[in-house]
């Protein structure tokens, strides 16, 4: 064998074997390996604070309140209507929703009723009980969709103490939903 070819072979096995197969591509060295990528996963949604009635209360009813708990509050508040509606969309899937009302005053009939309602569902109302301060609704699962939280005055069909057919004067603030994915689209109130 001439001595070029024999120090071609060497040269050629002394590359080879620095040239080493490994788990992310070759090593050669001097050369430094890359990190693996780390698995990236997302990040779940966060909760979101819908807050209808943060810059003041709302007052329900038909301004007939001599008797009302919560009398001087609402002389000095005008009238809203006797259902209040606070709008808001859903954007995900199942989502557990919470609803607080931090301001309530006045509650003095028994009839009156937070509800929650879309085109597709509609839950049972649940009634506010009596002289409370604040309540929290139970925590229910809502599908993607467009949904409606109705406060209404209670009508007194047969209360003594006030008068009949007369709606319940009350003030409603801080009505606080939260959830993943929501967002407020508005209030009203007739």
């Amino acid at each position: 064998m001439k001595k070029h070819s024999l120090t071609a072979l060497i040269l050629m096995m002394l590359m080879t074997s620095a040239c080493q197969p490994a788990r992310y591509g070759v090593v050669r060295p001097g050369v430094p390996m890359a990190a693996p990528t780390p698995e990236v996963k997302p990040e779940p949604p966060a909760e979101t604070l819908v807050t209808f009635g943060s810059e003041g209360v709302f007052h329900l009813g038909d301004a007939e309140f001599g008797g009302s708990s919560c009398k001087p509050k609402l002389e000095a508040l005008p009238l809203h209507g006797t259902k209040f509606h606070f709008k808001f969309e859903v954007t995900g899937e199942s989502s557990p929703i919470d609803i607080t009302i931090s301001d309530l005053c006045g509650v003095d009939l028994v009839n009156n009723t937070i509800e929650i309602n879309s085109t597709e569902v509609v839950f049972a109302p649940t009634p506010i009980p009596l002289e409370v301060a604040s309540m929290q609704v139970p925590t229910m699962s809502l599908k993607t969709g467009v949904y409606t939280l109705t406060i209404t005055s209670g009508r007194n069909e047969d209360n003594p103490n006030f008068m009949i057919g007369n709606y319940d004067d009350l003030i409603v603030g801080q009505v606080q939903i939260k959830g993943i994915n929501i967002k407020s689209l508005g209030y009203s109130a007739d």
